[in-house]
């Protein structure tokens, strides 16, 4: 703050210094009046003052990546920074190199990062870290049924390595190693192209594997078009005649 004092003459001095002030340290946005007395006098006068945040500091340089060894972590945050994943209607406080709710990440909203607000500096400008949307589902899936008593010997084809996939059932998703998936349960499988980089994992295509129903017998009757015995070729011997089958 810069005092100017003006005498009884009329006369001013620009660096008048012989006064008191009703503050200590830095004024700040809640300070609404300040009361100066002139030195060694009882000579006061109050004054209405409104005291500014400064402008905020630069947008951030943080990194992102839904995919890699820092998979889903906001790379460069700290505690002085905050972040938006709803367009910036609302804010969250950042902690070091966060990792973020992947869930809640749109192509719509994107996420955005800046300074926290001090109660001198208004907030800094916003990095806007750019998602791109999901891909469509992938298509050319083939499922093999299951083919023995215990269920799981199920295969997916026409996949590849970035896809992931899970039972429908299931909450966690597990990477495709090659162009084929075996020793699959039958049921339904949901899979997917795998996020990376700025861009969503993808829409879902929905694959079932079926379970393995050996064929059964319904019934069987004595056949009774078989040649008598001669005396020396003893009993004759018993044939049985299928007379259906189901698979189950």
């Amino acid at each position: 703050m810069i005092l100017k004092a003006t005498y009884d003459d009329g006369t001013t001095d620009n660096n008048f210094t012989n006064y008191t002030i009703d503050k200590t340290g830095s004024l700040t946005p809640s300070d609404t009046t300040v009361t100066i007395t002139a030195g060694g006098t009882a000579i006061k006068t109050t004054l209405n003052i409104t005291i500014n945040r400064a402008d905020g500091p630069a947008a951030p340089s943080l990194t992102f990546s839904f995919d890699g060894s820092n998979a889903n972590k906001l790379l460069g945050a700290t505690s002085l920074m905050e972040y938006s994943l709803d367009g910036g209607l609302n804010w969250s406080a950042c902690t070091n190199n966060m990792t973020l709710d992947v869930v809640k990440i749109s192509a719509e909203k994107d996420i955005k990062v800046r300074i926290k607000e001090t109660e001198t500096t208004n907030a800094g400008g916003i990095q806007t870290i750019d998602i791109s949307p999901s891909p469509v589902a992938p298509s050319g899936i083939t499922a093999a049924d299951c083919t023995i008593i215990t269920n799981n010997n199920g295969k997916l084809s026409g996949v590849s390595t970035a896809m992931e996939y899970k039972l429908s059932t299931a909450s966690s998703w597990t990477a495709v190693s090659g162009n084929e998936i075996t020793g699959l349960n039958n049921g339904t499988y949901d899979v997917r192209i795998k996020a990376t980089g700025h861009t969503l994992s993808g829409a879902v295509a929905q694959i079932t594997i079926n379970a393995y129903h050996p064929a059964t017998v319904d019934k069987l009757e004595l056949d009774d078009h078989v040649t008598a015995p001669t005396k020396t070729e003893g009993p004759a011997p018993l044939r049985l005649r299928r007379i259906s089958t189901t698979a189950r």
